[in-house]
């Protein structure tokens, strides 16, 4: 009876594996983002499950049969998304064409709609007179505070030159909210928000100038169930997809005030690797691509990886896991519907 059990054992564990292996490599990734610590980790980790290109040579590698997703600087995928011999569009995500990472071009289209958050803007040092002070100046490219400074008079100002210049919002908490956007199905799932908290005792938020000094954040998991401004995110979302219709994973910077007002500070569309994104992407992805819902099994499987990819944040001091059952960042079926 014994030598029976073990069989049986020995049996599932084959099927298992080969019902894991039959979800393996189903979605490519083009990458050439310099991931570092625990995101360095699970990025390397990822590579048996997606796969991954680096160079403009990879592209003889691309499967076009597969979904391909575009995961790197802006401008270079660009170009090689005119170079290669790519999948059909609606196997492609994160198309890089029609879509600026920059803060002028999304400040330029929202104050035209009008939206009400998102700070008053000018994109003109000549017209800062039109803006109420302490204001934001910001280069188009910036990025963990560099290139952002907090102008208190005009004065302070002096010759300086930037491309974006915004009302200072009196921010009391950051966030950054995860979201995916189908190409077949194109509901908005939120999958992921996290507290973002600066932990040098100097800035209140990435708008405050630190000079050479790279600012530092703790990242911290938030139920997505508790959080309280839905209402006003949602809009938020929805009008930057819209906005960037190629996107399909974003990103999104919010700002909620003392009055809790919700405010928009960036877009991002290669937001990082944080605790389980990469896990949810290619699940999100291989979903909508090909039509159908990952088995109970492979699932399971993904949600052991989850958990296996929150513990490495444990050595680092920049993300902060709550001591506490893991099972409610892991759930690869949470999500908020927009």
């Amino acid at each position: 009876m014994a030598t029976r059990r073990i069989k049986l054992f020995e049996e599932f564990q084959n099927e298992l594996s080969q019902e894991i292996a039959d979800y393996l490599k189903k979605v490519q990734i083009f990458s050439s983002l310099q991931f570092q610590d625990a995101e360095l980790e699970i990025g390397d980790d990822m590579r048996g499950y997606w796969k991954d290109f680096y160079d403009e040579n990879d592209f003889n590698k691309i499967d076009k049969k597969l979904p391909l997703l575009f995961w790197r600087n802006p401008e270079r995928s660009q170009n090689l998304y005119k170079k290669g011999d790519l999948p059909p569009k609606n196997l492609v995500y994160n198309t890089p064409l029609g879509f600026d990472p920059g803060k002028v071009d999304l400040a330029k289209k929202v104050q035209k709609q009008g939206v009400d958050w998102y700070p008053r803007s000018v994109f003109d040092k000549a017209d800062v007179d039109q803006l109420r002070f302490p204001i934001i100046a910001k280069k188009d490219d910036s990025y963990q505070s560099k290139g952002v400074e907090k102008i208190d008079t005009k004065k302070d100002l002096g010759n300086r030159n930037f491309d974006l210049y915004q009302e200072c919002v009196p921010i009391e908490n950051e966030y950054r909210v995860m979201s995916f956007k189908g190409n077949n199905d194109p509901t908005i799932r939120a999958f992921g928000i996290w507290l973002r908290s600066p932990n040098n005792g100097k800035s209140k938020s990435l708008r405050i100038n630190e000079g050479e000094q790279k600012s530092k954040f703790v990242w911290t998991p938030v139920d997505m169930k508790s959080f309280e401004h839905w209402d006003q995110v949602k809009p938020i979302v929805k009008t930057i997809y819209e906005i960037y219709p190629n996107l399909n994973i974003l990103g999104s910077d919010i700002a909620v005030d003392g009055d809790g007002k919700v405010w928009c500070i960036e877009h991002n569309e290669t937001p990082g690797l944080v605790g389980n994104a990469a896990i949810r992407m290619y699940k999100y992805i291989f979903e909508d691509c090909f039509g159908k819902k990952m088995s109970p099994a492979f699932l399971g499987h993904l949600k052991g990886k989850g958990r296996k990819y929150f513990n490495l944040y444990k050595d680092y001091d920049y993300v902060e896991i709550p001591d506490k059952d893991l099972d409610q960042m892991t759930d690869l079926d949470a999500e908020i519907i927009f």
